[in-house]
């Protein structure tokens, strides 16, 4: 075999899903021979596992050929047969087959080819997906009778009924039938829009699919295989009688799901107080089922206080690790497709995940407090020094999260628009797609103001604590201690409101210059302060903190030893 050149060594390029034409045959033999005679190999199948040889590249027709969901899978990138003309046009130049932007020029978009339907959707959010689908490669359906795809949207107080039947026409096409009905124990108002029914003949290469098909696509820059999506399939037939029993079974689960063990009355009436304070609270800050710390607790209320703070911090935790799991997915260089983020973005979003992972080391650490405490209950056990012991470090570690806060929300709704990949990944996350995020169905946006949040509803916990020890005894020892502990927490949040006045004061008008007092700078000085509390937290504290990230990119030492901002950070 005659070489020209050896561009393509150690390039093995497998060819899928090309038609079985004359035409297309020669296309395909033309393509093979400009391969070999660059160097490279060319297979019709990936090779055999311990031949020795690894599939480089995939040369495909189309996002919907058989082989596109392996190699996605596996991480081979799939490229439009434009690559093997454009490598063979090029060949008297020096270029590089393998180059980031070149591949990138001539892979497959996740949509190309494919015509979307997309149904049930809000006006703002209709107008989002279809945006996201043409800049994807995708073409957007006039009808449901048009479109190769159909997506529907998961509804909140609705459920989709999918059914597939036999035309009356003599061919007896199949007929997909999608109508929305409305859920009978939905918390959704009774005037709900149920969107308009779907009805067209079923396609062979078609599929009905959830919207988390279309954002898992849209995250991973790939086209989401539609197997992994069954329930939405317009193969599916079912009989009205399945799909009764289908819904009343998924209502009893549901039901099943929401029932859950309550405290005493006067402990239920105590936390509805807490609830209807000023304060926001959120559905996650109630509380769940008691701890089974011992067989046979006492109940008195006293402890019953105890054990909601000992929850709502649980939850609250539960709520900071996965801002940061959600944070460092993005950042994630080893998932498909590589990190959501590019390296500007991904410097500032290590600064905030330093920033909320300081926060959650001491409330970590309060957490533990409080679960040793109630193992061991007493009913003259000191809840007071646990807090007392942490107000120092919240008071380092608050105020530099919540000075910047508004900031990394502006910022996250910046980065959906610039990354559609990370768009991709909040979405899922916020209906509870993402695998490891089930629980949340909250926007990431929405999570970031429970540190705001947290301080003043464990200040209002303390005092009603108070109150309940002092109707125990007046000259318990936790009395004094809890005194102590709401003060210093009041001064905490007094310091952050301080804090966040001070900033809207240096706020700069429109046109006019920053000066150095501005939110980079705060950023900077608020990172020499959690420096400063990672040196006096202890060793456990330290050992948490270094593993979630290492802000060597992020900071410089100035020729004095201080932290400077660097230019990353003055984007902020």
């Amino acid at each position: 075999m005659a070489l020209y050149n050896l561009c393509m060594k150690d390039t093995v390029c497998v060819l899928t899903g090309f038609k079985q034409d004359d035409d297309a045959i020669k296309e395909l033999e033309k393509l093979v021979h400009w391969i070999q005679w660059m160097g490279g190999q060319a297979r019709d199948r990936f090779p055999k596992s311990g031949s020795g040889d690894r599939a480089t590249h995939v040369i495909a027709s189309g996002v919907q050929c058989d082989k596109y969901g392996v190699a996605v899978a596996i991480g081979i990138p799939v490229l439009r047969k434009a690559w093997i003309h454009h490598l063979w046009k090029n060949r008297d130049k020096d270029i590089n087959p393998h180059d980031p932007a070149l591949i990138a020029e001539f892979r497959f978009k996740p949509f190309t080819g494919l015509k979307v339907f997309f149904h049930g959707f809000s006006e703002t959010e209709t107008k989002n997906v279809k945006d996201l689908c043409e800049k994807n490669g995708g073409e957007i359906a006039a009808d449901e009778d048009d479109a190769s795809y159909i997506v529907l949207e998961d509804l909140k107080g609705g459920h989709w009924q999918v059914t597939s039947t036999e035309g009356s026409s003599p061919k007896k096409e199949r007929m997909i039938n999608i109508i929305c009905k409305k859920d009978l124990e939905s918390d959704t108002d009774s005037d709900f829009a149920l969107p308009r029914p779907l009805f067209f003949k079923q396609k062979s290469d078609g599929a009905v699919l959830p919207a988390e098909w279309f954002w898992q696509s849209v995250q991973i820059d790939s086209c989401a295989a539609p197997a992994g999506y069954p329930q939405y399939t317009p193969a599916e037939t079912l009989s009205q009688g399945s799909l009764e029993k289908k819904r009343k079974n998924q209502a009893s689960s549901k039901k099943t799901r929401r029932s859950r063990p309550r405290l005493s009355p006067l402990a239920e009436s105590s936390s509805s107080r807490t609830r209807n304070a000023s304060f926001d609270f959120s559905e996650d800050d109630s509380l769940s089922s008691p701890v089974p710390y011992s067989p046979t607790p006492v109940r008195t209320v006293r402890r019953n206080i105890v054990q909601e703070i000992h929850e709502t911090e649980k939850n609250y935790c539960t709520i900071l690790e996965s801002i940061l799991e959600i944070m460092k997915k993005s950042l994630d260089p080893n998932q498909i497709a590589g990190a959501l983020l590019e390296a500007s973005a991904a410097e500032q979003m290590h600064v905030y995940i330093h920033l909320i992972n300081a926060i959650h080391v001491v409330h970590q650490q309060i957490l533990d407090d409080l679960e040793s405490t109630l193992f061991g209950w007493k009913e003259d056990c000191d809840i007071g020094p646990i807090f007392i012991g942490q107000c120092e470090r919240l008071k380092e570690v608050y105020p530099p999260f919540v000075s910047v806060q508004p900031k990394l929300v502006s910022l996250i709704s910046e980065w959906e628009k610039q990354y559609p990949r990370f768009q991709g990944l909040l979405k899922k996350c916020e209906r509870g797609k993402e695998p490891g995020f089930e629980h949340l169905r909250e926007h990431l946006r929405d999570l970031l103001i429970r540190p705001v949040q947290r301080l003043p509803s464990v200040l209002l916990l303390l005092k009603r604590l108070l109150e309940a020890t002092k109707k125990v005894s007046s000259t318990m020892r936790d009395v004094n201690q809890l005194e102590r502990a709401i003060h210093d927490t009041d001064k905490v949040v007094q310091t952050i409101n301080s804090g966040m006045k001070g900033d809207l004061r240096q706020t700069v008008p429109s046109g006019k210059k920053a000066k150095r007092g501005s939110t980079a700078t705060a950023i900077s000085s608020a990172l020499h302060g959690v420096a400063s509390f990672g040196k006096s937290s202890g060793k456990k504290m330290k050992r948490a903190a270094s593993g979630i990230i290492h802000w060597s990119p992020v900071l410089n030492k100035g020729n004095n030893g201080s932290h400077e901002d660097v230019s990353s950070l003055t984007k902020i």
